[in-house]
């Protein structure tokens, strides 16, 4: 009932539904898991499906919008953050694509390129986490905006670290990360 309506998304994650997204109107969520340059296929596929979408499906506010979700972790140093979550992440990664799983996931699995293919710490650093110190993670964020042109990121923040590390990360992402990230102010003319 709410005019304009707030935006709507749809998280997609294969051809067929990021090209909904786009031909409906939605903007897109991405998946923590897929690697950067894969984002950036699935994002190209999704601004070519814009282009098919109404008059109605474009006066979503959430149109041509991109969010990409990431397993962020900032710590002192990229020593630091690996020591904190290598571990805890490859096991969790290990139990998700356990083969358990079925469509999405067991794709994403078994794929050429995929973040199972390649499950050791430092391929996830080079192609899909933001980890690290301050200065890795803004340039890790600036990488993915500029082969996403992302609108906005939604920061993961899985539950091995403990209370104290994931407070320490979110405190350095906060005082650290995000005045890094945001333009600079205009000046007063």
């Amino acid at each position: 009932m709410q005019k304009p309506h707030p935006p709507l998304y749809l998280a997609g994650a294969t051809d067929r539904s990021i090209g909904t997204a786009g031909k409906q109107g939605f903007g897109l969520m991405l998946s923590t898991l897929t690697p950067f340059d894969t984002l950036a296929t699935q994002v190209a596929h999704y601004r070519a499906s814009l282009a098919e979408a109404g008059p109605e499906a474009r006066a979503n506010p959430g149109f041509g919008h991109i969010d990409v979700a990431r397993w962020v972790y900032v710590a002192d140093s990229d020593a630091a953050a690996k020591k904190d979550s290598e571990e805890g992440l490859l096991r969790h990664l290990k139990h998700f694509f356990g083969g358990h799983q079925s469509g999405y996931l067991g794709q994403t699995a078994r794929g050429e390129g995929s973040v199972a293919s390649g499950l050791n710490y430092d391929t996830l650093a080079r192609s899909t986490i933001v980890h690290g110190s301050p200065a890795t993670v803004v340039a890790r964020i600036e990488e993915l905006k500029a082969k996403t042109g992302l609108t906005s990121l939604m920061l993961h923040y899985p539950p091995w670290y403990g209370t104290e590390k994931a407070t320490r990360s979110l405190e350095l992402f906060a005082t650290e990360v995000i005045p890094r990230l945001r333009p600079p102010a205009k000046a007063a003319a």
